[in-house]
Parts: structure tokens; sequence; C-alpha cells
């Protein structure tokens, strides 16, 4: 995604930042102030657009061993369901998302883990 994007002229990359703000006229987006995240430099950059995208590999890290994971480290859910391998833990969105990876279909997983998670507690 990152060469295809290098591609274009009208993108600029900006790796290893935060958003501090992003302002505009009230109409349009016109700037965007950030942060990078390893000089701890602010720089302000004249924008229409703004696409964040933090990267490819799900943050699990936190989760216990019961909850096994894929080669790739995302969250296996063995059935359809968001309930991971480890009973009253659900998973949702890009941690147990091998495909998509989209932020409407990690709202609607989000959806489903909520409503398993109550059902599991009334059990």
């Amino acid at each position: 995604m990152q060469e295809k994007l290098k591609t274009l002229t009208n993108v600029t990359i900006v790796y290893n930042s935060a958003v501090e703000l992003i302002e505009g006229d009230g109409v349009e987006m016109t700037q965007v102030v950030v942060k990078d995240t390893k000089t701890g430099v602010v720089t302000t950059l004249q924008a229409k657009g703004l696409f964040l995208a933090v990267g490819h590999v799900p943050n699990t890290a936190f989760c216990p061993s019961s909850v096994e994971r894929l080669a790739n480290g995302t969250i296996l859910l063995p059935t359809r369901s968001q309930q991971t391998t480890c009973p009253g833990i659900f998973a949702a969105g890009d941690v147990a998302d091998n495909t998509y990876r989209q932020a409407c279909i990690a709202a609607g997983s989000g959806a489903q883990a909520a409503l398993e998670a109550v059902a599991y507690m009334r059990r």
C-alpha cells in the first residue's frame, strides 16, 4: 500500500507522527499539525485531507496466552462469533480480522462482540 501511495504526487506520507490538531475554515480541512514521535518536533502541513494508518501488525500482546493467535498475530476466532479461544474474552476489529481490516467491519464486529459479552454474562 505504501509503495502505491509513494507514486502519487498529491500525497505526502508522514511516518512516526501523531496528529496534534486538524484545522479548517469550517467547510474544508486546511492544515494538520503533527508531532514526530521520535524527535518531538511539531510541524504544520497544508492539507485538504487526512488518512490515518497505524499499521498492519495487530496489537494483541496484552492478551493472555489462553487467547490463541494466528501466525500473523491476529486473534483466532474459532467460530463465526467474536468469542476467542478463552471463554469470556471476545475480540473485534483489526485484531481479529485477517482479511478486510476496515473501520466499518470493525464497528460491526464490535457491536457483535458486545452483544455476545452481554449474553455470556447473563449465562
